[in-house]
């Protein structure tokens, strides 16, 4: 791919990893329905979405599995990981909603909020074994519950073993065996392995990490407290969150065991063997990140918080629900159970099962096999990246905790009060398809020109006969000396004004006047208009075979409109050529 491409052309995905589950035993307390069978959903369909290319090959002997257990068939949806609420909104309008949904803490509880996912309570009976799911009790929300883990990830600590044996240090696995592994003990140890310079600079620290939260969540602490009415409370100034932070805070600056910045150098503080313990998911073990390690390691649970009586466990889960508008939603319950089935027999084909040794393995299960806590408030406004504001304040400033709290509280209720209120899908209004613009009228062009930011005009005129496609065409005069090519509108913004919430199918034919060289390329994609230097591409491939004079062609793309005020330009970018003619502009839904 040439350098051109690398900067107009994009693309997004999204991989998650988790490790398979068995069903786990939770607080929930189901209404009665009635028992539905396998049987119940034989010969139907169950739609779903997926935001990459190629599926993974787990996933794939999944739903072959379930087909095969069920009768039904699975139908899967291509949809971009950026587009996949945009695409909601449209097919729920639509009534050609998917029916089961993937459920993230980044999703949750915006879902449910907006009417996206339905209630399980009326879909499951009392004693079906999936109420036993760790994550129904993650993923409620308003006294009901939405969602069905098909995967949980602890977070595990991981410890430089090799550190520990030449200080003479016990190890976390050694006090999780006596029981006695808690923030005392973790304090203890990280102290001992923390080793200072002459200078008073910390060269290695007992504790480094980027997941801040993780000892907050051990010691039960939350930041987002859901109601059983349905409404949210921000819990920074909770007695457990705020022990939590103090517990850090001292850490990094009374006792400089803590790396106050580890959440940009945690993972070479960890490569380079100068921090003795960090934590993580279970997936380092399989990316390969752990290869070529000059010391031994081992991983044990994080330690126990003092408020943590409950033993509530720091993790994460991945989960499904049911849509709302889902046409086949007891397939989709049955789709759910089958992925879970389908996972726990063949645990021991798992990337965990094969990287891990046994005895981690049957930690790492363990700790998913019990209560379970999660960030769920990620899925609130930007409260993702307010988390890290507040970890400024206290880690890398360290200004007091209360200070800290009382300061960044009113952004976060601010937030939280946005998204209660934002709980309706916006309106789909109907498409008018615009005239096909095939430059017939006299009508001037927009032209943009990208090294001066002028508007200029250019008539479709301006072709001749034996230059145009058909009858009259749009010339457009790239600059072949731009050293990063040139940026051209080429069509009105005004006739690409489109209302929010639909796919649209954009075409347009294009002839070459002139040769490009031998490093030419060339591109034609859609732009905001009212952020044509920013915004991202979104419709067709580049060209960069065949560019000599001559050569025609159609080009076409989709494009899911985001906003209601949305006015788009088809833009030409190309790099060491010349004219080009473009014709017969069409868009349809």
């Amino acid at each position: 791919m040439n350098r051109l491409s690398k900067r107009i052309l994009s693309c997004a995905a999204a991989g998650l990893i988790a490790i398979p589950l068995a069903l786990f035993q939770t607080g929930c307390n189901p209404t009665t329905t009635e028992s539905k069978t396998t049987s119940d959903v034989m010969g139907s369909v169950v739609r779903k979405y997926v935001w990459y290319q190629n599926i993974p090959a787990g996933e794939k002997a999944a739903d072959e599995y379930f087909e095969k257990e069920t009768g039904a068939k699975v139908e899967r949806v291509m949809v971009s990981w950026d587009n996949i609420d945009l695409k909601f909104t449209l097919d729920i309008s639509a009534d050609t909603a998917v029916d089961v949904v993937y459920l993230t803490e980044e999703k949750f509880p915006t879902y449910p909020i907006k009417g996206i996912v339905q209630p399980l309570d009326g879909l499951l009976p009392a004693d079906d074994p999936l109420w036993k799911s760790n994550a129904m009790g993650i993923y409620a929300f308003g006294g009901k519950h939405y969602g069905i883990a098909t995967g949980i990830s602890p977070l595990l600590l991981y410890y430089n073993k090799t550190m520990f044996e030449e200080n003479d240090v016990k190890t976390p696995k050694e006090y999780a065996a006596e029981d006695n592994w808690n923030w005392d003990t973790f304090a203890e140890v990280a102290k001992k392995l923390t080793v200072t310079g002459a200078d008073g600079t910390v060269q290695k620290y007992g504790w480094s990490t980027w997941r801040f939260d993780a000892l907050m969540l051990s010691n039960a602490g939350s930041f987002v407290d859901f109601k059983p009415n349905g409404s949210m409370e921000v819990a920074l100034d909770s007695p457990k969150t705020m022990k939590a932070l103090q517990f850090m805070q001292d850490a990094a600056f009374t006792d400089k065991w803590m790396n106050p910045t580890g959440n940009f150098t945690w993972y070479n503080d960890w490569i380079n063997g100068n921090v003795a313990m960090t934590c993580e998911a279970a997936f380092l073990f399989w990316n390969g990140q752990f290869d070529n390690l000059k010391f031994e390691y081992d991983i044990a649970p994080l330690p126990w918080g003092p408020d943590n009586t409950d033993k509530i466990y720091p993790g994460r889960a991945d989960a499904s629900g049911v849509c709302s508008k889902a046409r086949n939603p007891q397939g989709a319950i049955e789709y759910i159970r089958k992925t879970i089935e389908y996972n726990k027999l063949h645990e021991n084909d798992s990337d965990a099962k094969k990287s891990m040794t046994e005895e981690q393995f049957n930690l790492n299960k363990t700790l998913g096999e019990g209560k379970l806590a999660a960030s769920l408030y990620q899925g609130i406004g930007d409260l993702k990246s307010k988390q890290f504001g507040l970890w400024d304040a206290i880690l890398s400033k360290g200004t007091p905790v209360a200070t800290s709290v009382a300061t960044e509280k009113p952004a976060w209720e601010a937030e939280i009060e946005t998204c209660l209120a934002d709980n309706k899908l916006p309106e789909v209004k109907p498409f008018t398809q615009p005239p096909k613009l095939d430059f017939e009228s006299d009508e001037t062009a927009s032209y943009l020109d990208i090294r001066t930011g002028d508007e200029v005009g250019i008539k479709a005129a301006e072709v001749t006969d034996q230059e145009a496609i058909e009858g009259k065409s749009l010339l457009v005069t790239c600059d072949p000396e731009a050293a990063d090519g040139s940026l051209v509108f080429i069509t009105k913004t005004d006739k690409l004004e489109l209302p929010a919430y639909h796919t649209y199918k954009i075409s347009f034919d294009y002839k070459l006047l002139d040769d490009f060289d031998e490093y030419g390329a060339l591109a034609f994609c859609l732009r905001p208009a009212d952020d044509p230097f920013g915004g991202a591409n979104v419709g067709w491939t580049e060209i960069t075979d065949g560019l000599k004079a001559g050569s025609t062609g159609t080009l076409s793309g989709e494009f899911v409109s985001a906003t209601e005020t949305d006015g788009l330009s088809v833009v030409c970018i190309a790099q060491g050529g010349g004219r080009i003619v473009i014709d017969n502009l069409t868009i349809t839904e």
